[in-house]
């Protein structure tokens, strides 16, 4: 009996890691779709006003951010957990505003101008509403990015296209040496 015991405690102790890798896997993926959801939404929002995407924010209050304007506008629901904010945000408490941030950059320019929409960041994971393109005061090289996914923070670039990506990505727009920043923060040349 004590054998038995054993053996099913050593195949507890190998599964269980290996769950708890794919309970957070599929995390990751549901924060991808919903943020998916909310870069649809902000096409569609794009296209209404003349191939313009919106203000991050605005003077005047709550109802100009971003988020509230796709939600107040029609263009997604939020609140039946269809979409909203990203579940490890939530379980973490760290979302202060909102746990997908828009580039401060993105915000008032016309889609067309941008020459590299393929490498510049739309929404991405954060810890507020906003993106901005200067360093977080608590998290200096994170640029209010939240690396909530076991060190992975999701992407969702101006073309559509979603990248899950490290920390090791050089986020500041001082640092254009790789490819990968070169256009991160404003999409054009």
């Amino acid at each position: 009996l004590l054998v038995v015991v054993a053996i099913i405690s050593i195949l507890a102790g190998l599964l269980l890691p290996g769950l708890k890798n794919a309970r957070e896997k599929t995390r990751q993926i549901d924060c991808m779709q919903r943020l998916k959801q909310w870069g649809l939404a902000m096409s569609i929002y794009t296209d209404d006003y003349n191939d313009t995407f919106p203000l991050y924010t605005a003077s005047g209050g709550q109802q100009y951010k971003w988020f509230l304007l796709l939600v107040y506008g029609g263009y997604i629901k939020w609140g039946d957990n269809s979409s909203g904010q990203c579940s490890k945000a939530v379980t973490l408490q760290d979302s202060i505003q909102f746990s997908y941030g828009m580039n401060t950059r993105i915000g008032w320019v016309k889609r067309g101008t941008l020459t590299y929409a393929s490498e510049a960041a739309l929404l991405a994971d954060s810890y507020d509403f906003y993106l901005p393109n200067w360093p977080d005061p608590v998290y200096p090289d994170d640029y209010y990015t939240r690396y909530r996914h076991n060190g992975i923070a999701t992407y969702l670039f101006v073309d559509g296209h979603l990248e899950a990506r490290k920390r090791y990505v050089p986020l500041s727009p001082s640092l254009s040496a790789t490819p990968e920043s070169k256009h991160f923060w404003d999409g054009t040349d």
